[in-house]
This record gives C-alpha cells, structure tokens and sequence, in this order.
C-alpha cells in the first residue's frame, strides 16, 4: 500500500497565489509544495476545476494531471473535495445568505431554502460523476444541516427528541445522493464537528448511517479531522472508533486543535448543539500541539482503515486551513514535515509558545482546568473554570422539532416514517 503525501489547496492557494510574500501563479505554488515542502499530491475543491470538462472530456483531465505532475506533485490530482457544495444540501432558511452564495454567487440573495437545497443537490450530483471520471473513490466534505443553525439561534431549550429529528432530516436530504455515489463508485465521506453541519460525534453518525438506505450506507463515510474533536478538549479516538462500527470507509485531513475557550457557554464554534459549553476557536498545524502518542494513535487507525478498506493508497491529507493564523509558508512546511514524522514514526515538530503539551488534550471535562488558552501574541494563561452556560440546560421546549428546523409538512411526514422506520418510535410521536 503506497503512502501519498497531499494537501488541501484551498486555504494555502488563496493566501500565497497572487497575494504580497505569496507566488505569481497556481504552478509557482505547486512548485513550492513539491521541491519545498515534498508533498506528492494536492486534493481540490470542486470550485478550482471545471465541473463539466471533468465529467466529459479526458483531454481536461489528462491536461490537470499533467501540469500537476510538471510542478513536481508526482501524484497530481488525487481527489475532489465539496464542502462548501455539501453546506447547502440541507441547510435553515436563515443561513441561506451566509452559505448559498457558495452555489450561485448571482443569484443567491434572491433564492429561497428551497431551490438552494435543490441546486446543492443538483451541483453535489455532478461532483460525484466528476470524481468517478477522474477515478477517484473519495468526495469529502460537509453534511450542512438545520439543526446546528437553530441551536445556534440560542433556543433556550430544544424540543423533545430533537436531535432524532435532526438525523432524520438530514439522512431524509441525503439518501438520494448518496445512493448516486455507491453507484457510481464513489464515497461521501462527512468531517465531523465543523460548524453548521449536523454531523458532531461518532454516536450520531451512527444514528444517521443506521436511518439511510443500504445502497446509500455504501456510498458514505467519514473524512477525518481530528482538530474538531482536540479542539473541544476531546481525545477524537472514541468518536471514530464508534463510527468504524458502522463499517464506513475513512479519508483523512490532518490538522490538530490548539486551544479550548469556555466563552460564555453559548454557542461558538464548535460547540455544535450537543455541548456548547466546550467550544473552540483555534486550529494548528498537524501534531504541533498535544501528546505524541495521540498523533500516532491517531495515524495508526486511519492506516488500519485504508488497510481494512482495501485500498491501494493511503492518502495523508495535510489540511492548511491552519495556515490563516500562522505564516502559510511555514505552516505547509511544518504540516509536511510533520505528516512525514507520522509516516516514518519520528519525532514531531512543535511550534514554540503555543501551549504546552502535556496540558493540551483532555480526555475528561475534570482536566479542563489545565488547559492553556492561545492569545494572538503567543502567550499561554491559565483558564478560570466555567461551570457551563445556560444552553447546556435540558429542559424540553414546547415546541415541535419540525417548526423549529422549518419543515415542509411533505418533510415532516417523510422524517416521521422514516423514525418509525428506524426504532425511533417515541421521537416520531412527539
């Protein structure tokens, strides 16, 4: 099984190319990301390519594998991503302005929750045929969804047996494209825990997965990154490990969490809307940050699935979103340097001034008293303890999971099936 060194171009691409201390064009980058950084492979969003070209003509392929190739990234193009595509499949009315402009930059103040979710839909249809036209076997991103946003509306309670509804609706959006991608040969794979996505711990995807179709559970995984779980003061080890019980395939993005801020117990965000007292702000490079032991653990599994999975390559997937908080050039560096420690088992680089090691990942809310918060200029205080706001409360609100989440009385009643469906007999009453 090969290892591939790759990076996610997005955040990088945005902050070097064309901007002041950054490259003249994409190819000077991926110049640098070969000879400097020795990265093989680069993954893309959907919006770096065209859609269509990818779905019909073999010669634009060829053609972007090639100049990849030419640059030094020996392994070119290894897949698409579609975050910003998956935000808007399932998504609240009131986040159509912040999210929909991913999908019709033109059009999208204008357009109801409705035709956005249609066109993410749509738009998702053709990123799948896209990636099984280049070969690829893996699409990851994010899952959107309704239930975040209304949460972090600051109800003062939810609705009995809300999150079921959530999962409901939620697998109810993504069912028929899901089962395009198993037809097509390709997997869906869900982040975990990122903001205004429904998605948070490896027990409610299980919920989701066990509420899809069996054709539609082929075409589903997880993309994972542990930063959405260190970042709360989680170990994200039992998370993933629970959704490995759902035999679900796994691809990867390697970046850590670095700091943990209480706040005021509302939602921030991370917070999801399960734990809103234990939210996030900060992310960093890979390893940088944290016991060794939990970068290696957390390597060792992902290699144990794509072994388990069958697969002829393992893709460690460097994420720079991290380079918006530090000097991209040396947080490529640094993430290259450090997926390589993984891989051959060295010692990881840390980033000095950050926060100490041994006090960053908690494995119990009872260690968050040791937690160091980052401020801008690199030094570490000590956290007072938060007892946890108001929102983490769970009282009942009066009123109904399906006006909360703005549902179509068509969606009501398919949601409710499907809990019936699924042993949620309780939630399907409520």
């Amino acid at each position: 099984m090969k290892t591939r060194l790759c990076f996610l171009n997005v955040q990088p691409h945005c902050l070097l190319v064309e901007q002041p201390g950054g490259f003249a064009t994409a190819a000077d980058f991926h110049k640098f990301a070969a000879n400097e950084c020795g990265f093989t492979g680069i993954t893309m969003p959907t919006g770096f390519l065209d859609i269509d070209k990818a779905i019909s003509s073999e010669e634009y392929r060829d053609d972007i594998q090639a100049g990849l190739v030419n640059c030094g990234l020996t392994d070119g193009l290894v897949r698409m991503e579609m975050h910003v595509i998956g935000m808007n499949v399932c998504v609240a009315p009131y986040r159509v302005k912040r999210c929909a402009n991913f999908i019709d930059d033109k059009n999208f103040r204008t357009m109801d929750v409705r035709s956005v979710e249609a066109k993410a839909k749509q738009e998702m249809l053709r990123a799948i045929d896209a990636s099984a036209a280049f070969g690829f076997k893996y699409l990851p991103g994010f899952c959107g969804g309704r239930g975040f946003a209304a949460a972090m509306a600051k109800w003062p309670a939810w609705p009995k047996h809300f999150p079921a509804w959530v999962m409901a609706l939620l697998a109810l959006k993504w069912e028929p494209i899901l089962e395009h991608a198993a037809d097509k040969g390709v997997t869906v794979t869900f982040e975990f825990g990122h903001p205004e996505n429904d998605l948070l711990t490896g027990a409610n995807f299980c919920t989701f997965f066990n509420m899809l179709s069996p054709k539609a559970q082929k075409g589903v995984g997880i993309n994972a990154d542990a930063s959405h779980f260190l970042n709360i003061g989680i170990n994200p080890m039992p998370h993933l490990k629970k959704a490995a019980e759902t035999g679900c395939k796994f691809s990867n993005h390697m970046k850590w969490g670095a700091s943990v801020d209480h706040g005021d117990g509302t939602a921030s965000t991370y917070g999801g809307w399960t734990e809103w007292s234990k939210s996030s702000t900060t992310f960093f490079t890979y390893a940088t940050v944290g016991p060794d032991w939990l970068a290696r653990d957390y390597y060792e599994f992902l290699k144990n699935q794509t072994r388990a999975q069958g697969d002829d390559f393992f893709d460690v997937v460097y994420e720079g979103e991290d380079a918006t908080i530090l000097n991209p050039k040396q947080a490529m560096k640094v993430g290259a340097a450090n997926c390589k420690a993984a891989i051959g088992n060295k010692p990881f680089i840390k980033l000095d001034g950050v926060v100490d090691p041994d006090d960053f990942v908690m494995t119990t809310p009872a260690e968050y008293e040791n937690v160091a918060l980052v401020y801008p200029n690199g030094q570490c205080i000590p956290l007072e303890e938060w007892p946890g706001g108001p929102f983490d409360q769970a009282f009942d609100s009066p009123l109904k999971p399906w006006i909360l989440l703005e549902m179509t009385p068509t969606e009501t009643a398919a949601c409710r099936h499907l809990l019936r469906d699924t042993g949620h007999e309780d939630e399907a009453e409520a």
